[in-house]
């Protein structure tokens, strides 16, 4: 367990296999409580809440470690097709 302080900054391995997104982002911590905490992203300002039992599995205090993560999902990514058919009438 590690000791979150306002402003640390993490790494979110961000994995959504049926939307085929496959990134890291970096976050900015933002509230710490007991079990949970929120990570603002620095570029959108998008808002994350977290467990702080995700840390070390999704969230990561090394860029390195996320990438490592998301590089490993990518060699199993599933071929999502995005393509949709539909009937003309």
């Amino acid at each position: 367990m590690i000791n979150l302080q306002k402003h640390d900054i993490l790494y979110y391995a961000r994995i959504f296999k049926n939307l085929d997104i496959y990134d890291v982002v970096e976050l900015s911590v933002r509230t710490v409580r007991d079990t949970w905490f929120v990570g603002v992203e620095k570029r959108t300002e998008h808002a994350y809440t977290f467990s702080t039992d995700l840390i070390g599995k999704t969230v990561f205090q090394n860029r390195e470690d996320a990438l490592k993560v998301v590089k490993e999902a990518e060699k199993h990514r599933i071929k999502v097709n995005n393509e949709r058919y539909y009937e003309e009438y």
